[in-house]
């Protein structure tokens, strides 16, 4: 993450509760300015705990979390009055009030007058399409707009950090597009956003940065990225002969990339070393082919090794170090 500024940074955390369960063990990650974050784990992982601690629900037994830099000891005024928050289902917002009553509302919880408030709300509005929606009861509005709206709600007062906790759930697919719109024009506007998802698909359209946790603890933290190129170090080569090999044809195929299947004349193949892909395609010349296909992981790939153990022939890995 070098580069990058870090708006808040969390350092060494653990938590247990009472009946000695271990949620979450010697947490360290970074929250970037300007990045959209996306917190990954199966449920129970300890997610949800760690994001309490860091929005000052629930007390940590130990470690350390700064924003901007200044250490949050028994304060978290600092974080809190820079902090946007929708949890799920959209909880942050009255349903029986219009858009532009409760950005009045809540703008007053932040310390804004109404005059601000408002000014502020038709920004957002006007910003994410929704203008004409101003003075809608909220229950009478799609569950999309609902979504958009309780996101105006946590950015009434332009806050540096935004917290999304499954900003996606139930959304048809034109709200989700919506939803990464707004996500990645307020990254581009230097707001660090930190989001739970269980939509790997969406994870890997919006996310810079990933974090990864498994039985409380933080398993690989960086740059989505940096952690697609070292899976796709592996290339997986899917090749249809017009016949079928002789053994030694095969032998010859196996020196040079490992075959984790074969069907008749289709062959699935894991090359180790992109730099043995100019000897596979000096032998595969001398075939005549009747289909060639490369496949590129995605963070579906990437859950499976890492919060499954699975590698791509379905056969179990030992747990790697991010």
């Amino acid at each position: 993450m070098r580069g990058l500024k870090m708006l808040l940074k969390v350092r060494n955390l653990s938590k247990s509760f009472q009946n000695e369960t271990r949620a979450i063990e010697d947490l360290s990650f970074d929250i970037p300015a300007g990045k959209i974050t996306t917190f990954l784990g199966f449920n129970g992982a300890g997610k949800t705990t760690s994001l309490k601690i860091i929005l000052n629900l629930l007390l940590p037994d130990e470690g350390k979390i700064y924003f901007e830099n200044k250490l949050l000891k028994n304060d978290f005024t600092p974080l809190l009055k820079q902090t946007g928050v929708v949890l799920e289902s959209a909880r942050n917002m009255f349903y029986a009030l219009t858009p532009m009553e409760n950005f009045i509302y809540w703008g007053a919880q932040r310390g804004l007058n109404k005059k601000v408030a408002r000014k502020n709300g038709l920004e957002l509005l006007e910003k994410f399409d929704l203008l004409s929606k101003k003075d809608t009861v909220i229950f009478e509005l799609s569950r999309g707009m609902q979504q958009i709206i309780a996101i105006c709600c946590a950015l009434i007062s332009k806050p540096k950090f935004l917290v999304l906790d499954e900003p996606t759930l139930g959304l048809d697919i034109e709200a989700v597009e919506t939803v990464e719109r707004i996500l990645k024009t307020l990254a581009s506007e230097g707001v660090a956003i930190l989001l739970t998802t269980h939509e790997l698909a969406f994870a890997q359209r919006v996310a810079d940065q990933i974090l990864l946790i498994k039985k409380g603890q933080l398993i690989y933290s960086g740059s989505k990225a940096d952690c697609l190129d070292k899976f796709n170090q592996e290339k997986f080569i899917t090749v249809q002969f017009s016949r079928v090999l002789s053994n030694e044809q095969q032998a010859l195929l196996e020196s040079i990339a490992k075959i984790i299947s074969i069907n008749n004349t289709t062959y699935q193949l894991i090359l180790s070393n992109r730099k043995d892909l100019s000897h596979l395609l000096g032998f595969l010349t001398q075939f005549k082919l009747i289909d060639l296909k490369t496949k590129n992981k995605g963070l579906k790939e990437v859950v499976d090794f890492y919060m499954k153990g699975k590698n791509e022939d379905g056969s179990i890995k030992s747990r790697v170090s991010a």
